[in-house]
């Protein structure tokens, strides 16, 4: 777990080294979308989800904006200009999960293109004719965007209390470009709190949050602080194919002036499909809900993450075929312990399930008693170490007595599993003959 804890260190360590003080423009980053460092169930807003302890992921996403910013000329809400007129964004997320109650990430933003006006070139009025001046001023460009560290806490479980519940710690770094509205020119700090309940039908999750910022005059509006908010509904369609539906917004706080609209809200929809217990495809798009700095006319979005092994001890049915060697069905009963070495009611198996364990084809066709684990993956069971495995049989009668040929299979089956476990003599052992446990 070295490197990936190293290569999280060495990201924030770059964005706090990169973030070095510089003169604030009169701007502001539009670029409102921020997927989701730590997985879960949503993309755009955030879940009470953390990762399990020891765990990372990394993540790799990228979404097209266009018509993000557009401004009105003061004191006429007929003529509008372009100011950031698309963008094209490319993040790359880490994350680990130190405890099973505390994750760390990171988000870097690339915008790899961008059609913008720069600051000084901005003019809110109408040429000679009356309209918008139209490409005149804008540039293409590619900049990095603001860094983003997050620190996550899981207060509540859902499985274990019936609601999850989440807090979060941030801060953006100014690595972005300022000047064409991909940036914020200082170094932000805010918070949030994710509340997450399955309700059967739905997973809800609802986001609440407070972003500090330095004031700023935009386009003679003066904007400081914003509150942060989302909610979204998800759900599995079939296997690992799921959806969502998420709704997100900012609300600055504005001392004087109306030339920005300072309440950029958006709603996006994604599909998501993942491929065993790792790898993720993601998605989606949607279009902005307000005409706030920021919500674009509409956004596409596409990705893909992997985070391994990153899930814990799940419930579920154990359900046993006991077979002879040659793949023939045999009257056995298959006795299951669970942790507490109780045993499983016969006929019916529920017990905790562990991942990542492997192959119990053999012991199946020997039949027997003895604690089992799940294998992640469908790859099968495997006994407990240090457990002995014996032949229980029972017919539907409770009859304990086999017939001749399943006599026979269960003495060179017993016997099979005895010597690989040590418990029985093998040919030229010193000991043959003589009474084993």
């Amino acid at each position: 777990m070295a490197r990936p804890i190293g290569v999280l260190a060495a990201l924030i360590v770059l964005a706090v080294a990169l973030a070095a003080p510089a003169m604030a423009q009169e701007t502001i980053d539009a670029q409102m979308f921020r997927p989701s460092i730590f997985n879960g169930n949503f993309i755009a807003i955030e879940d009470a989800h953390t990762l399990d302890a020891m765990c990372y992921g990394f993540g790799l996403y990228v979404n097209h904006a266009n018509t993000v910013v557009e401004v009105r000329e003061k004191d006429s809400s007929d003529f509008k200009t372009g100011v950031l007129n698309s963008v094209t964004t490319i993040n790359g997320t880490a994350a680990f999960s130190p405890f099973s109650w505390l994750s760390l990430g990171v988000d870097v933003p690339v915008h790899v293109q961008s059609r913008a006006k720069r600051y000084e070139n901005i003019e809110i009025s109408p040429n000679e004719e009356g309209e918008d001046p139209g490409d005149q001023g804008f540039e293409d460009n590619a900049a990095l965007g603001d860094i983003k560290a997050e620190l996550k806490l899981g207060l509540l479980k859902e499985a274990n209390a019936g609601i999850g519940i989440a807090v979060a710690g941030f801060g953006t770094f100014p690595t972005g470009d300022e000047e064409i509205f991909l940036g914020e020119g200082t170094t932000n700090f805010g918070g949030k709190a994710m509340i997450e309940k399955d309700l059967g039908i739905f997973n809800v999750g609802l986001n609440g949050g407070y972003l500090v910022r330095p004031s700023r005059t935009v386009f003679g509006t003066d904007i400081s602080d914003a509150y942060l908010f989302g909610a979204g509904i998800s759900r599995t369609i079939v296997g690992g194919l799921s959806f969502s539906i998420e709704f997100f917004g900012t609300s600055f706080i504005t001392q004087e002036g109306d030339d920005v609209q300072p309440n950029p809200m958006e709603v996006l929809g994604f599909l998501r499909y993942k491929f065993g217990n790792s790898v993720r495809l993601i998605g989606g798009g949607g279009a902005g809900l307000s005409s706030g700095i920021g919500a674009p006319a509409y956004r596409a979005v596409a990705g893909i993450d992997y985070y391994p092994h990153c899930e814990g001890p799940t419930q579920g049915k154990l359900l046993v075929n006991v077979v002879n060697e040659d793949g023939i069905p045999v009257k056995a009963g298959l006795k299951v312990a669970g942790p507490s070495g109780a045993l499983a009611p016969k006929g019916h198996a529920e017990q905790d399930l562990r991942r990542g364990d492997r192959g119990l084809g053999r012991v199946l066709r020997h039949g027997g008693p003895g604690r089992l684990r799940h294998g992640g993956g469908g790859a099968g069971l495997s006994p407990v170490r240090g457990e002995r495995h014996g032949v229980d049989r029972q017919d539907d009668e409770g009859d304990d007595h086999a017939g001749p040929q399943e006599g026979a299979d269960d003495a060179r089956s017993q016997r099979s599993l005895q010597e690989e476990q040590g418990t029985h003599p093998r040919r030229g052992d010193s000991r043959e003959g003589q009474g084993h446990r």
